[in-house]
């Protein structure tokens, strides 16, 4: 899946009217111009451990999953830890999506050093683990023909990392058989 990532900023009292703006007007503006390799774009709101609190806070939930590509080590490991001070009761998982190993990562998923960060983040989050027993990391691994000769490596080199689980995931739809990176009509 290749997902493109919004970095707008409002101030909170102001984020859901520049949710709804971003949602409604720029997003559809994007999308129209039919990018290659485009599929998504996903709003990172700076206010996630606060929905998360909210939502636990309302339902109780006995596990809540965050997929990331993660690109912004930092600040997945800050609003982790958060989340996990704030919800203590419920098991929470991040999942890292790591599709290859080096720069075809990065390539599959559009954004130079993705593979880098993915790796960043997998070193923040891992001491985590010891502190917060509702804590968990898995990662994800979306198979296509650009990674289809080296996803054993892939699995090899996660077996080394402290994970939960590894899935695997089958990419969808029609390939962009001229490049490597996923089109807009793949799913995962």
């Amino acid at each position: 899946m290749i997902a493109r990532i919004w970095h707008g900023y409002a101030a909170p009292e102001k984020a859901d009217v520049y949710e709804k703006t971003t949602r409604e007007e720029t997003f559809p503006t994007i999308r129209e111009r039919s990018i290659p390799g485009f599929q998504q774009i996903q709003l990172l709101r700076k206010d996630l451990p606060q929905i998360a609190q909210t939502f636990y806070k309302n339902n109780k939930p006995s596990i809540m999953f965050f997929p990331t590509n993660g690109i912004q080590p930092d600040r997945i490991a800050a609003h982790t830890e958060e989340i996990l001070k704030t919800c203590p009761n419920t098991a929470c998982t991040v999942k890292i999506s790591i599709d290859a190993i080096g720069d075809l990562h990065s390539q599959m998923r559009g954004v130079k050093n993705t593979f880098e960060n993915c790796i960043k983040t997998y070193e923040a989050l891992n001491p985590l683990l010891d502190k917060y027993p509702n804590f968990d990391l898995a990662v994800n691994t979306v198979f296509a023909q650009a990674n289809q000769h080296c996803v054993g490596e892939v699995i090899d080199y996660v077996r080394k990392w402290r994970v939960t689980t590894h899935t695997l995931s089958l990419a969808r739809g029609d390939l962009d058989r001229k490049s490597t990176r996923l089109n807009s009509s793949h799913r995962t």
